[in-house]
């Protein structure tokens, strides 16, 4: 709310960060919250919709100054899930006293939460301090002034606090004026609150006055009762200045039942003794009556009692009238007589009665001069240099009253006479726009001419001895649009845009215009303010817009609040080829076990055989395209690929998928209506090292040799294996690469038995190093893997013991069915619970620990990695052999969860002590996902393919994006779609449309994959994918026509056709017998069973 002024002088901000900062610009306007205003569209606050969320727990100020004094108001919203509420909103209490500050449980606490409370103070937590949400200040100090919030330890960011305000008067009880404090308070009455700056009361809700000692209207509050509720006080919490604070309405009190009505429970005040009443109390819901005895009457105060009224008469001028009566006008005396068992009185006065003004109005009702066809005012615009008429009602003219007119602020005149319906003339033509009976009403119609632009009140006022009444009309005068001149045709070569040069030819210049434009490609500018830019020099301006190339029927509009003409254009947007570049990138743009060295290759050739580019080596696979510039590609008429000067075959399309390794060439020629474009590139192409592990056999005894099993799913190219056996090692070793061999991969099984793999060895390439650690120890090794393109690492601990100790045997129990190709999936609305079953095998030992860590796979990387291990918000996990996940705490995707179990145990050995840590670990594969539902239909590629998304789980605060992609299939003829071209919606919209043709590029059925992906503002992301097999055309056979040529309506022609084949049957044929113009026919096979 930083800067927000609902009205003026008038500043509504935030008080706490309650992790959203002190700025409304976190919400969206609209969605989230909007402002409130009043019949004149004047602000007055804001309105959190429930779309706000937690961002509405808070403490909101409204500060203002009025005749050099600073009044702030401060109150306090908690949501309805709040775990404490304070017994008050507010607590004042005067300097050098005490304070209690009070908070009841509302909400039970979250299951397995301790029950211990945590205090803020204006943001900052209060330490120490535990005590069930009831804090005692002692000696309270102005720096003790504040807003406090309680709330369970731990669970603050949850935004269900409690929120209550300490406010301090400077000076001490029945004083004002700090800091000497030396004046006297006035006496304040029902609760209200002396003002330390002022010394005058503060008074409570629903009660006025100097000394707050009259009781306001119900519905009204305030010192004077002018403020008004909304509807009624009853239940409301209302805030006022300092030091008053907030309170409920009188006679009601906080609630703690009803979230929805923060002051709910009504107070007893009879009960209670705060009635006043001289005699007889009656308690109402919210408040209180006072009665009198019988023989008493209550007084004019409301609480006191006075004997009653016998008799009482009236006579004005002489003459008797009733209790109550209404006088027309004139001047009256009148006399009043009470009289009872004890008393009689009289009292005279004298009274001038007359009539007071009522229901006055004006009207704007149209132009008193011919205007052009294409000129048309609303009400409330007027024509520059044409007549505007007005219309003035008023409905009780009053005594003596005199009207004026003023235009503006300097014309004005004085309305001479009123008349009535009957005396005005036709009124008929203005009926339909007043929203009154005019036959009720007096009137008077008048003319103003508006000789330039301006923005005008036109103000009606009457005036006499008791009223004064106000109508008034803005009106905005304008010049017309009634002729232009706009260019017959455009045109612009790509990428220029067209710029259409539109002339004004009206002789007065129009003004505040506008134009609407469609440009004839499906898109459009609406309402684009040209304004007063052009000149009498220069009265013409600009239309300009970018066009795919091609050509188009434009319509403009040209337009302000009294006019519009239209116009039509024929624009062409032209082309402009100059050469073609090939471009390389790697499939995959990041490894995140490592460093690649080219992230997201791009890199562009200069021309025909110019374009040659050894560089250094890309990551495979590559995918090269080409692309043809300031065209489309629906202009290809050719296209070649040639790699090492070798053709390609049958490869049409604009791209070409390469997986293999090496030094190549890369040639592409296309050519189209326009040029012969020819690219070169030349790219070395390297594998990365990816999922890099070690293990190994440990614990193993002294003297026993200690195999390291270093594996990776792909080893890289050229790379170099580096192994550190211990830390700060000064001679590391370099090892052989991995490798894929059937005698290693038994060895390695053998050597490796008791150890659990987050992978299948099948899978792997690996390699075995030994090594003899000469001492009894706990050895941090470290593997190094490297090539041109990418670096990994990985870790792990030896352990050589003295004394005999086997290696703990764990098992995830996850059914036995998943697997790194076939995590076990859940949804995301899903709890996932795991447990361990563990056998120890270690007597002895010092210390034991669990802990459980999740990882990411990716792509690339698909075993436990520090640099794609996730954190997990976790109900049981470290510590423990059980694990739950609760819903939604991991995002879609695929993850291996790992449970580690380190032992540690005492050696002593000659007088040395060793402490060797002998650990296991089990892994598990899950997959977070939202399934997609597919049809499993073929294809037709001649058609257009229309599917849609929709994220199962989004809401309004998700803001969900959406991004189609074509999933890459090795071998398919169609490795990417132009999404510009080949699609009538682009990718960044839920559904999505393919044209017809779009995956018609090969005559065999292919597969192909459509990803969509959606992210949240927040950063979460999910996806899903649509597969489906397109309808490869029937092989051919042959067809034979008996005679070959005849006489229409006399020959009998016999068809036919053999060889013909297809999965999807029947068959339909159709033939074609040319006669000067084209017939056709259909015919349909008979076997089969379905169609196509």
């Amino acid at each position: 709310m930083d800067g927000l002024t609902p009205i003026d002088g008038y500043h509504i901000g935030l008080e706490l960060d309650t992790g959203y900062g002190t700025s409304i610009s976190y919400l969206t306007y609209g969605t989230q919250y909007k402002n409130k205003v009043n019949a004149d569209g004047v602000p007055y606050g804001l309105e959190y919709l429930s779309a706000a969320g937690n961002f509405r727990t808070n403490a909101y100020s409204c500060k203002t100054t009025r005749n050099g004094l600073t009044r702030e108001v401060i109150g306090m919203v908690m949501l309805e899930g709040a775990y404490y509420r304070p017994k008050a909103f507010t607590v004042t209490v005067n300097i050098n006293e005490n304070a209690t500050l009070e908070m009841f449980l509302v909400n039970a606490l979250p299951g397995g939460h301790d029950g211990s409370t945590e205090w803020k103070k204006d943001g900052t937590v209060l330490p120490g301090v535990d005590n069930d949400c009831t804090l005692t200040i002692t000696n309270v100090q102005m720096s003790d002034e504040g807003l406090y919030e309680c709330y369970p330890t731990g669970r603050y960011s949850e935004n269900n606090q409690g929120i209550v305000r300490l406010i301090v008067r400077e000076c001490p009880k029945g004083k004002w004026g700090p800091p000497d404090c030396t004046g006297d308070c006035v006496e304040c009455h029902w609760q209200g609150v002396c003002d330390d700056e002022t010394g005058q009361c503060i008074c409570f809700p629903g009660y006025g006055g100097l000394h707050c000692d009259i009781r306001c209207p119900d519905g009204y509050y305030g010192d004077s009762c002018f403020a008004k509720c909304n509807y009624w006080c009853t239940y409301k919490l209302i805030c006022g200045p300092d030091p008053l604070g907030c309170r409920c309405y009188t006679g009601f009190i906080h609630s703690h039942s009803d979230d929805s009505q923060p002051c709910l429970d009504n107070i007893d005040e009879c009960n209670v003794g705060t009635d006043n009443c001289e005699q007889v109390c009656n308690n109402n819901p919210g408040s209180f009556t006072c009665s009198c005895n019988e023989g008493y009457k209550l007084s004019s105060n409301g609480w006191d009692c006075i004997g009653d009224i016998e008799s009482t008469s009236w006579t004005v001028d002489g003459v008797t009238m009733p209790n109550a009566f209404m006088l027309p006008e004139g001047v009256y005396s009148i006399t009043g007589n009470v009289t009872n068992e004890y008393s009689n009185q009289t009292r005279q006065l004298t009274v001038t009665v007359v009539e007071c003004i009522h229901g006055v109005h004006i009207f704007h009702v149209g132009t008193e001069s011919q205007l052009p066809d294409n000129v048309s005012p609303p009400t409330g615009y007027a024509v520059c240099q044409h007549p505007a008429r007005f219309l003035v009602l008023v409905k009780q003219v009053g005594t003596n009253a005199s009207y004026t007119v003023n235009i503006g602020d300097s014309i004005g005149f004085e309305i001479p006479t009123l008349v009535s319906y009957s005396q005005a003339g036709n009124m008929t033509l203005y009926e339909h726009l007043v929203p009154y009976n005019l036959s009720d009403y007096q009137l008077y119609t008048f003319t103003h001419t508006f000789q330039d632009k301006e923005i005008s009140n036109v103000t009606v006022r009457g005036t006499n001895v008791v009223s004064d009444s106000v109508s008034s009309v803005l009106m905005t005068a304008q010049y017309p649009v009634t002729s232009i001149h706009i260019p017959e045709s455009g045109f612009a070569t790509y990428p220029d845009p067209v710029v259409l040069d539109i002339s004004l030819l009206d002789a007065q210049l129009p003004t505040d215009l506008y134009y609407n434009a469609s440009y004839g490609d499906g898109t459009s500018d609406t309402e684009v303010y040209i304004g007063d830019v052009y000149s009498p020099s220069h009265p013409r301006f600009a239309v300009t817009h970018l066009f795919i190339p091609g050509s188009y029927v434009s319509y403009i509009t040209v337009y302000n609040q009294v006019s519009s003409i239209n116009g039509t254009v024929y624009v062409t947007q032209d082309f402009l080829f100059l050469y073609m570049n090939i471009t390389a990138y790697s499939k995959f743009s990041q490894v995140e076990n490592g460093q690649v060295l080219y992230e997201g290759v791009y890199r562009e050739g200069q021309g025909p055989y110019e374009s040659i580019f050894p560089g250094l080596p890309l990551l495979m696979p590559v995918e090269f395209e080409y692309e043809v510039p300031h065209g489309t590609m629906d202009d290809v008429l050719e296209s070649s690929w040639y790699v090492d000067d070798v053709l390609i075959p049958d490869i049409m399309n604009l791209s070409y998928t390469f997986n293999q390794l090496g030094t190549f060439l890369v040639d592409a020629i296309a050519v189209n209506q326009y040029a012969y474009m020819v690219g070169e590139f030349q790219v070395d192409m390297y594998e990365t090292i990816t999922d890099l592990f070690i293990a190994n056999n440990g614990p193993v005894f002294i003297g026993d040799p200690v195999y390291f099993g270093v594996f990776a799913k792909t080893p890289g190219t050229a790379s170099t294996y580096v192994l550190q056996l211990f830390e700060g090692d000064p001679n590391p070793v370099t090892i052989d690469s991995p490798i894929k061999n059937e005698t290693l991969l038994l060895e390695v099984e053998r050597i490796f038995q008791a150890v659990n793999f987050p992978f299948s060895l099948s899978e792997m390439h690996m390699t075995v190093h030994s090594f003899v650690y000469p001492h009894a120890d706990t050895y941090s090794v470290r593997l190094d893997a490297s090539n041109a393109i990418s670096t990994g690492f990985s870790e792990t601990t030896a352990t050589v013991q003295l004394i005999p100790c086997f290696k703990p045997v764990v098992h995830i129990n996850d059914g036995g069915t998943s697997s790194p190709a076939n995590p076990t999936p859940y949804r995301r609305d899903q709890d996932i619970d795991f447990f361990v079953s563990i056998q120890l095998n270690c007597p002895g030992v010092k210390q034991r620990t669990f802990e459980w860590k999740a990882y990411e796979m990716t792509e690339l990387q698909t075993v436990p990695q520090p640099a794609n291990e996730i954190q997990l918000n976790v109900n049981t996990a470290n510590g423990s052999n059980q694990i739950n996940i609760p819903k939604h705490t991991v995002g879609y995707g695929r993850y291996i969860l790992a449970f580690y179990l380190t032992e540690i145990k005492l050696e002593i050995h000659e007088g040395h002590d060793t402490e060797p840590e002998i650990s296991n670990s089990d892994y598990t594969w899950f997959e977070v996902v939202e399934s997609p539902m597919n049809c499993g239909q073929y294809l037709n590629p001649s058609e257009r393919l229309i599917i849609s998304g929709r994220c199962m789980d989004c809401t309004p605060e998700t803001r969900p994006r959406y991004l189609w992609s074509l999933v890459p299939e090795p071998g398919n003829s169609k490795q990417g779609v132009d999404w510009d071209t080949e699609t009538l919606t682009g990718r960044e919209k839920a559904f999505l449309s393919v044209q017809a043709e779009t995956f018609k590029v090969a005559d065999v059925a292919e597969t192909f994959t459509l990803r969509i992906d959606v992210f949240s503002w927040s950063g979460a992301s999910a996806y899903a994918l649509y597969s489906f097999t397109t309808n490869a055309p029937p092989t051919l056979g042959t067809c034979s026509v008996i005679p070959d040529s005849g006489t229409v309506m006399e020959t009998l022609f016999q068809i036919k056709c053999s060889g013909f084949t297809d999965e999807n049957v029947p068959l339909k044929y159709r033939f074609f017998a040319f006669i000067g113009e084209e017939k056709s026919g259909t015919g349909d096979a008979s076997q089969g069973k379905k169609g196509c």
